[in-house]
């Protein structure tokens, strides 16, 4: 049987790490947004692209290479991306709860208008 690297497979001390984790994260958001506002929202998940690419390219560097940074850790290096990418899950739910919101609206006044839609389910292909 082989040796975690580090002790991930146990799910106490796993879940209990997430929640401290997710918790000191959120409290990080909270402080720079106080501090700086907020950006995020104006260029939707692809401005968030390049900012979570910097992020790994940083990370990657810091993980493998000899240089010890003098400002920015791997750890908050990490944990920012942690954050970018889950301002990403949260942009890509908000655009997909657009796309079928306006697909609703569509749909609602298509048959308001006495546009029969396809339904693939009852309908042979068109």
């Amino acid at each position: 049987m082989r040796t975690p690297y580090f002790p991930l497979e146990n799910d106490d001390y796993f879940l209990a790490a997430i929640e401290k984790e997710l918790q000191t994260q959120l409290a990080l958001i909270k402080a720079k947004r106080r501090d700086y506002g907020s950006s995020l929202g104006f260029h939707g998940v692809k401005g968030l692209m390049p900012r979570i690419a910097d992020k790994f390219f940083r990370l990657d560097n810091l993980v493998w290479g000899d240089h010890v940074p003098q400002f920015e850790s791997a750890i908050d290096t990490a944990r920012d991306s942690s954050i970018y990418n889950s301002c990403a899950v949260i942009g890509l739910q908000y655009e997909q709860n657009q796309v079928q919101t306006q697909s609703n609206v569509v749909t609602t006044q298509a048959l308001r208008e006495g546009v029969r839609i396809w339904n693939p389910d009852r309908d042979a292909e068109p």
